[in-house]
């Protein structure tokens, strides 16, 4: 009698948790419909912050809250993806977080490698969706392993095309930034860029994102309101949303919040964004320099000049970013061995 009790207790058990999953799984899918019906953003970053407060309420340790916030940023990636999002970017360490104690930055290191790892056993990530992970920031800074790890994922993505995770890691937009600008002064140095070829454009072009549209919104999560040096160049016009859930209780439903408010402000961000040529990657270009006075002859004869200025500008600029992926490239390859 005893067996047969539990029998039907862990029969209901079952039954409750399959109803539950199909109710979860039907949620998603009305949810999802319903967003599609407006503009979908084409890049969200998230700012996942609050996992060491949701680790001290529950009495967890401050690995396990990091850990569970890794799930977190699974599910988010799904998500987005299934949504038609095709490029997500995370602020997964900072710079700054090397100030923390050395026993949490080596808990963290430790689950980067391991969860680099899982990512490539993500089969809906890989190939479902198909997705080209990158791991950016100030690498040279990371433990060896951690190098190593990032160089795996990022040599077994990168000819994905389904969708681009940024996964920023020992990261922050000033050191982004400065990057770029001494990528561009070797350009100058080295006689592969002229000085009139640097622009906002070409700096943009630069960054760690490059390949990527300018981020059309931010979430921040635990309430915090400040965008602590993440991807400023890149949200220039991004709608802002800081949600006052911690980032590993981070659901459906507050994503969707998110999506909505964006929704809402994409007509003022469009005409926004149309009068700008400072993007991460591309733009409007800044328009062309106008003509002043002149015959049609001379003004014919001036547009042939600017045209081989911008086909000799283009040649160099081409070769330029060619040299950064060769080196991103070079440095692929070579993290993939251990030294």
């Amino acid at each position: 009698m005893f067996e047969h009790s539990l029998f039907i207790l862990e029969l209901v058990k079952t039954t409750f948790l399959w109803f539950q999953n199909q109710a979860s799984q039907l949620l998603k899918r009305i949810v999802l419909f319903i967003l599609r019906e407006g503009p979908v953003p084409r890049h969200v970053a998230f700012i996942m912050d609050g996992n060491r407060r949701f680790a001290r309420g529950r009495l967890l340790s401050r690995a396990e809250g990091h850990r569970e916030g890794y799930d977190r940023l699974v599910d988010a990636l799904k998500w987005c993806l299934e949504l038609g999002v095709k490029f997500v970017s995370v602020y997964a360490f900072s710079v700054e977080n090397f100030k923390r104690s050395s026993e949490e930055v080596d808990d963290l290191m430790q689950l980067a490698v391991n969860k680099l790892e899982e990512i490539l056993k993500e089969r809906d990530l890989m190939e479902k969706h198909k997705v080209n992970v990158r791991v950016i920031g100030e690498l040279g800074l990371l433990r060896p392993d951690v190098r190593r790890a990032a160089a795996r994922v990022m040599s077994a993505t990168r000819t994905n095309t389904g969708g681009v995770l940024n996964i920023c890691f020992s990261y922050t937009s000033q050191h982004e930034m400065a990057g770029a600008l001494r990528k561009a002064a070797r350009g100058l140095r080295e006689g592969i860029l002229a000085e009139g070829d640097v622009t906002c454009r070409l700096l943009g072009r630069c960054l760690h994102t490059r390949g990527c549209p300018p981020v059309d919104l931010l979430v921040r999560t635990s309430g915090e309101t400040r965008l602590s040096d993440f991807l400023l160049w890149q949200s220039g016009f991004a709608v802002l949303d800081f949600s006052p859930v911690l980032w590993p209780q981070f659901s459906l439903l507050d994503l969707a919040g998110a999506i909505a408010k964006y929704q809402r402000a994409a007509p003022a961000l469009k005409e926004l964004r149309r009068g700008s040529c400072c993007c991460c990657d591309g733009g409007s270009g800044g328009g062309d320099t106008a003509l002043l006075g002149g015959s049609e002859k001379g003004a014919v004869s001036q547009r042939g000049e600017e045209a081989g200025a911008d086909t000799q500008r283009r040649a160099r600029t081409d070769a330029f970013l060619a040299m950064q992926d060769e080196l991103l490239d070079e440095w692929i390859e070579s993290n993939l061995v251990p030294g």
